[in-house]
């Protein structure tokens, strides 16, 4: 069963910066070759993550704030764990 996807443009400026600091993290983690910048640049993730979990202006009626907390669920956290398994190997 495939299950229905609707997509929701996020016009909220706090989100904008934040998935901005996520998206240059996975950047420069994809840059780079040492483990200890890898888990540098993961710990700038997991805060940005973070700062959206915590938006006090989350309505979890909004189409935009739902969306907004799927993004971090789904790119945040697997990009830490990642690079903590690399960094242990």
């Amino acid at each position: 069963m495939k299950h229905s996807r609707i997509d929701v443009r996020i016009n909220c400026p706090f989100y904008k910066t934040q998935s901005a600091i996520i998206s240059a993290g996975k950047q420069k983690i994809r840059r780079s070759v040492r483990s200890i910048e890898k888990s540098i640049f993961s710990e700038d993730i997991a805060e940005a993550g973070s700062r959206l979990y915590a938006c006090e202006s989350y309505d979890r009626l909004s189409p935009e704030c739902r969306q907004c907390r799927n993004f971090a669920s789904r790119h945040v956290e697997p990009v830490s764990e990642s690079v903590v398994s690399q960094t242990m190997a």
